[in-house]
C-alpha cells in the first residue's frame, strides 16, 4: 500500500493498516438534439472508491468476541450491565453536547461561553483521531505481510478509481466487492480439493487480513448482502470475507 505525499502517521516503528471507503456516483445527461434513437436523458450510475490510512496501529488488538452470560453458568447477567464508573462518563459526555446545543443555539451562551465550550471529547486516541487522513493509493502488497508490516512511501496521490457499476443492482454490487477484495492483504497456506459433479475442483485456503470497507448506510447494508449472496461460495475469498462494512460517521449527500 502506498500514501499519498506528506508523512503518514505511525506508532512505535509499526506500519499502520488501511480501510476501504466507497460511495455511489451519479451523473444526469440530458439530449441536446432529439431523435428516434436517442430521445430521452440519461441516469448513469457508477461507483467510486478510496482508501484511507489508518491513524492507529491495532493490529495487535486481541481477535476474539466479547464475554458473554449466555454461554457460561458463572457469568452473571450484571456484568453487561453499565457500571457505576459508566454512568459517570455518560453525564459527563451528555453535559458536553447539551454545552454545545446551548452555543450554537443561544446567543447568550455563544457571547458568553464560546471560548470555554468542549468542542472534542477526550479519549484514549484523542490525539491520533485529531490528524488529517492520509489517504493511499492501489495496494502492492506481498504475500505473507501483515496488516501492520505495509510499507509506506510518500509518492503522488493515486484514488482507487471509479468501477462503472451501480450499487443499486444486486449483481453489478458483488462485482463490486469483488473488486474491491483484491486489496484485502493475504497468503494462501493450502489447498482443497472438491469433488463436483463436472469432476474435481481445486481451491485455494488463503489466510485473510480483513479490512472494513465504509460508506454511508445504504452502501454498507448492499455490501453486507452481497456478502450473504456469496456466503455459500468455496473459499474465503470468493465469500468476500476480508471485508467488513461498516457506516460512516459522516456524510454529505
Amino acid at each position: 500500500m502506498h500514501a499519498s505525499s506528506g508523512a503518514g502517521p505511525q506508532q512505535s516503528g509499526h506500519q499502520l493498516g488501511y480501510k476501504l471507503v466507497g460511495d455511489n456516483i451519479d451523473k444526469g445527461v440530458k439530449t441536446r438534439y432529439m431523435r428516434k434513437e436517442h430521445y430521452h436523458d440519461q441516469s448513469l450510475h457508477y461507483f467510486h472508491s478510496f482508501a484511507v490510512l489508518n491513524r492507529i496501529d491495532h493490529s495487535d488488538f486481541p481477535d476474539v468476541h466479547p464475554l458473554t452470560c449466555l454461554d457460561h453458568p458463572k457469568r452473571r447477567a450484571v456484568t453487561l450491565l453499565p457500571s457505576a464508573q459508566d454512568d459517570t462518563a455518560l453525564r459527563a459526555n451528555i453535559g458536553i453536547l447539551v454545552s454545545r446545543v446551548l452555543t450554537d443555539h443561544m446567543p447568550f451562551f455563544n457571547l458568553t461561553f464560546q471560548d470555554v465550550v468542549d468542542w472534542h471529547i477526550k479519549h484514549q486516541y484523542y490525539s491520533e483521531m485529531s490528524t488529517k487522513s492520509v489517504v493511499v493509493s492501489t495496494c502492492s502488497y506481498t504475500k505473507g505481510c501483515s496488516l501492520s508490516h505495509i510499507i509506506v512511501h510518500d509518492i503522488m496521490q493515486v484514488p482507487l478509481g471509479v468501477l462503472l457499476k451501480n450499487e443499486n443492482k444486486g449483481d453489478e454490487m458483488v462485482e463490486i466487492m469483488s473488486h474491491l477484495h483484491q486489496y484485502v492483504p493475504s497468503y494462501e497456506y493450502a489447498k482443497k480439493t472438491y469433488q463436483t459433479c463436472t469432476g474435481e475442483l481445486q481451491v485455494s485456503l488463503d489466510h485473510l487480513v480483513k479490512i472494513f470497507f465504509g460508506g454511508d448506510q445504504l452502501t454498507a447494508a448492499r455490501a453486507r448482502g452481497s456478502k450473504r449472496a456469496r456466503v455459500n461460495s468455496l473459499s474465503k475469498v470468493t465469500r468476500l470475507e476480508g471485508i467488513v462494512p461498516c457506516a460512516e460517521d459522516w456524510h454529505v449527500s
